[in-house]
């Protein structure tokens, strides 16, 4: 007996009434066009990256042509000068009022760096560090200097910021006011606090800054090499009855510069008796007392 299916009957066994043939209906999604701001990227300089105005760190810079710094107590040796302008990747402008000399603990030896008025980060040119025959070795972590013979001269790190850095050690970043003077009076023979503050305003001197007053204006050596003392009181009487008795005798040396016979003391020796004097020249000073017995000897036999 066939069956014969109704209008709501289904037959399952014809394909075209399967779920998995019967294709699936689904809505058309709305589009809605949405702006979404895109951020820019930002490249770090040195400039920017540093935190802090005054920093030890030094940033080694492919694109910097010369070193340069904003601190002046890098400096070994500088030269007040107006160098121009520095001009930077954003288009900034900076004027150099200096240059000179930079050796410092942590860093290769820096000639010719410009001091440049208001710049807060420290940059190493690396073309100019090829210049004077250094090598500079970049790995992920960190980076080498290296000698003209190969040898590694220092070592540096990788900042967080992504950038190449070296570290100076210095071990004092200010000097008080009185200690420069102090140091600047002993440096050019004790000159007068007077004349030494001229000198500094003037730029008379290289390197030389403007220096204040002292606190004291009083030097110890100073003051002890313009006093004067009084003459002992001379005898009338001499308590040597013999000659060669007494002697005075004063030993001079070594000396920085050895004679043509090879002597570096000079002993001088004082014959009150006799009214005489005499010298007498050294190798070493163990052999003071046997030139002084051939001395003595050579007096007697005259």
């Amino acid at each position: 007996m066939m069956h014969v299916p109704r209008n709501n009957d289904i037959d399952l066994h014809d394909p075209r009434n399967n779920r998995a043939h019967v294709p699936k209906t689904t809505k058309k999604a709305k589009i809605v066009a949405k702006w979404i701001r895109k951020n820019e990227n930002v490249c770090h300089v040195a400039q920017i990256a540093l935190k802090a105005n005054s920093s030890n760190f030094w940033y080694l810079d492919s694109g910097c042509s010369r070193h340069m710094t904003g601190n002046k107590s890098f400096f070994e040796t500088l030269v007040m000068e107006e160098g121009g302008y520095v001009t930077f990747g954003d288009g900034s402008k900076k004027k150099v009022v200096g240059k000179g000399s930079i050796s410092v603990p942590g860093l290769p030896s820096l000639s010719d760096a410009l001091f440049v008025d208001g710049l807060k980060a420290n940059l190493i040119s690396i073309s100019h560090l090829s210049d004077e025959g250094y090598s500079v070795l970049f790995s992920k972590n960190d980076c080498s200097i290296l000698k003209p013979d190969g040898q590694t001269l220092l070592k540096g790190m990788r900042s967080s910021d992504n950038c190449y850095c070296l570290e100076a050690r210095i071990v004092s970043n200010n000097v008080s006011m009185d200690e420069q003077v102090e140091l600047w009076h002993e440096r050019l023979g004790h000159m007068n606090f007077r004349d030494l503050r001229t000198l500094g305003k003037f730029e008379c001197v290289r390197g030389l800054p403007k220096l204040g007053k002292k606190a004291n204006g009083i030097c110890g050596p100073c003051q002890q090499g313009k006093q004067t003392k009084s003459m002992h009181k001379k005898g009338k009487y001499l308590s040597t009855k013999e000659p060669l008795e007494l002697l005075h005798m004063d030993l001079m040396g070594p000396m920085q510069t050895e004679s043509l016979g090879g002597k570096r003391y000079i002993l001088f020796v004082l014959m009150i008796s006799l009214d005489l004097h005499g010298h007498i020249f050294l190798e070493k000073n163990p052999k003071l007392l046997i030139s002084l017995k051939c001395f003595v000897l050579n007096c007697k036999m005259k």
